[in-house]
């Protein structure tokens, strides 16, 4: 699955030019609703083709992503998200397996005049008839001039890897300070995988994990806007787990860059990072994404190449999104 990883990559990816669009259906409005249930709503739609490679094993998929937005009021927003994927998967040593993934979300936003937002949410799938995430999110955003603070507190369950069933508690937090140009983001993250193989296949535990990151960014043109930025990450379990990326004590640096343009209608997106860790492993990323934007609707193609000796993914996918 391609959430499945999100703890190990560094660098953000194309999502970083749906930011720079007046899409304003992923947020708050501050309009209110009236007359037909599709005034300030809006709907997505993304499908996309993923590999994804580890030592023992490779994942093909194909997926479809359906997300239904809508802000009732100036302060409170739900958005309901579903998700079905196909997946085969080829391991040395074992015979191919194929199965089906779904998985349905709800997340509901309550805004407390934009300096404050406290969200909640939940999911569930019912081809492994599990719940695979619940908890809430609480965000400040500090606003002075060119000056900004964002800090995002979360705790909850995710069920992060459904092709092993391995899922989390966890708890997270992350601050951003922005002043002009000039970015730089903190986050730090506490989980504990729940009872699954670790150390091999005999002995089953709790897995207590952390994440650090530290990041500072700097926009040279404005444009197009190009930033470029110094990246570091912490990444440590207690055990290894053969069901998942598990590494121990892995410090990785790294250097990552974009390019962001707007030309008319459309738009055009390039990011790209390299990074090594303590033990001189090489990992780099790029991402690209080209889309077309017009009286609430737009469409984008979005291409992405991730590689790590112990991860890589090449990834392909079409976004269609409409706002009301």
């Amino acid at each position: 699955m391609f959430t499945s990883f999100f703890a190990a990559i560094l660098f953000s990816g194309s999502a970083l030019a749906q930011s720079y669009l007046s899409n304003s259906g992923m947020r708050i409005s501050g309009k209110k609703s009236e007359g037909s249930f599709w005034d300030d709503a809006d709907l997505s739609f993304k499908t996309g083709y993923l590999n994804e490679t580890e030592e023992l094993y490779g994942n093909s998929s194909v997926y479809e992503n359906l997300r239904i937005g809508k802000n009732f009021t100036e302060q409170f927003r739900l958005d309901l998200y579903n998700q079905v994927e196909y997946s085969k998967r080829e391991e040395t040593g074992q015979p191919d397996r194929e199965r089906w993934y779904d998985n349905t979300s709800l997340v509901a936003k309550y805004d407390f005049g934009g300096m404050y937002r406290l969200e909640a949410f939940g999911s569930a799938s019912i081809s492994d008839e599990t719940f695979t995430s619940y908890g809430g999110r609480y965000r400040t955003l500090i606003e002075s001039g060119e000056f900004s603070v964002t800090n995002i507190i979360e705790g909850g369950y995710s069920y992060f890897y459904y092709w092993n069933m391995v899922g989390q508690d966890y708890l997270s937090e992350s601050i951003e300070f922005q002043y002009a140009s000039l970015d730089l983001s903190l986050s730090y993250l506490y989980a504990d995988v729940r009872n699954n193989y670790i150390e091999g296949y005999e002995i089953k535990g709790k897995n207590p994990n952390r994440m650090f990151n530290l990041g500072i960014s700097y926009d040279f043109l404005a444009d197009p806007k190009v930033n470029i930025g110094m990246y570091y990450q912490f990444r440590d379990y207690e055990h290894y787990s053969p069901l998942y990326y598990s590494p121990q004590n892995r410090d990785i640096t790294g250097f990552g860059a974009y390019a962001f343009d707007t030309f008319g209608k459309f738009y055009a997106y390039l990011g790209g990072g390299i990074k090594q860790d303590q033990n001189a492993v090489f990992v780099w990323s790029v991402d690209a994404e080209a889309g077309f934007e017009n009286n609430g609707f737009s469409v984008s193609g979005i291409f992405g190449r991730y590689y790590d000796p112990f991860y890589r993914n090449t990834n392909f996918s079409v976004n269609l999104t409409k706002s009301f």
